[in-house]
């Protein structure tokens, strides 16, 4: 090869490197500006309505009674009864239920009891998505402590072990 098209290769693999770093390295990446003005204006709107809204410490204060069992109303094993019927309602329809176990006792954490459930369904992922909306729409909070999810080999599912946790006030 002459020193003339050397030359001409050396030239583009100079301009390449250049093309590249001012790609990844100098360009400003619009789409990404983009994404902060959007958020930064998704902010300022939900602060803003947060600022009309003259929200006060008992507006935003939770009530307690109606997102726990109450202790005064329900022992341990109506508060599991109860748990255990709104976790059923909830998969109904949806995935089948192989196992719910309780656990022994509760445990005991200040003002509350957590109460423990471990569950086994069987469902499709699309379902469980449905189940666990549903369960969303309890009144009662419900937490899922532990997940583990296989597949069935002999059919198009999940096999899902979950822990949830409910709780329940003291007197």
């Amino acid at each position: 090869m002459s020193n003339f098209n050397m030359t001409k290769v050396l030239v583009l693999l100079i301009a390449l490197i250049v093309y590249i770093n001012y790609q990844n390295y100098i360009k400003e990446d619009s789409q990404k500006l983009h994404r902060e003005i959007l958020s930064l204006q998704t902010n300022i709107a939900r602060e803003i309505d947060i600022e009309k809204q003259h929200y006060t410490e008992q507006n935003l204060s939770l009530d307690y009674s109606q997102l726990m069992f109450d202790g005064k109303k329900y022992s341990y094993s109506q508060a599991m009864g109860a748990m255990q019927n709104e976790l059923t309602a909830s998969a109904k329809g949806l995935c089948s239920v192989k196992q719910m176990k309780w656990a022994q006792v509760p445990s005991h954490d200040g003002w509350y009891d957590k109460l423990r459930m471990n569950v086994s369904i069987s469902c499709t992922p699309n379902n469980f998505m449905k189940f666990s909306n549903a369960m969303k729409k309890n009144s009662i909070l419900f937490k899922i402590e532990t997940f583990r999810a296989t597949r069935d080999r002999n059919e198009p599912s999940l096999n899902l072990n979950i822990q949830v946790v409910a709780f329940r006030r003291h007197q």
